[in-house]
């Protein structure tokens, strides 16, 4: 079925774009857990991804050619006190990394978008483990991401958290 629902509008040559975007990622994820005793375990994965994306065309009228291969590592480390089998505190901390590739900005950026992570919780069973609650404290700091500021007609870089 044609698509119609565009059908009248004019279009604007500014904001057009004929650009092939392209990425393709290969990774490896490792993790081991580990416990001592029956009341404390510790976790601790690593990821790497190779990842190479390419942006070629047109945006508004101007040519472009971009192509870029990175090695990205990401992992986190987790701990767990469990002092009864109804009850156990956690904590851990992670950090990630991937390529924002879209076709929405008209340059992108190199950087990875990244994000670290920290985290503290509770988790409890009552009732013989008929009610089950759950809560947690935790932050997360982004780097290197778009945002649309008002107004705009594409995401703007930000660089900072």
């Amino acid at each position: 079925m044609p698509e119609t629902t565009l059908n009248g509008l004019v279009p604007v040559t500014s904001q057009g774009f004929n650009r092939k975007l392209k990425q393709e990622d290969f990774g490896v994820y490792l993790q081991d857990q580990l416990a001592f005793g029956d009341q404390f375990k510790v976790r601790a994965p690593v990821r790497t991804d190779r990842v190479k994306f390419s942006d070629v065309g047109t945006q508004g009228g101007v040519f472009r050619s971009m192509g870029y291969t990175q090695n990205l590592t990401s992992g986190s480390f987790g701990a767990v006190w469990e002092p009864r089998q109804s009850l156990s505190f956690y904590a851990g901390v992670s950090t990630s990394e991937f390529i924002n590739v879209s076709t929405e900005p008209a340059a992108l950026t190199t950087q990875p978008e990244s994000a670290l992570q920290k985290e503290i919780g509770v988790k409890a069973e009552f009732l013989d483990g008929r009610l089950q609650t759950n809560a947690a404290l935790f932050e997360t700091e982004r780097k290197n991401y778009y945002i649309t500021l008002p107004g705009a007609l594409s995401p703007t870089p930000r660089a900072g958290t």
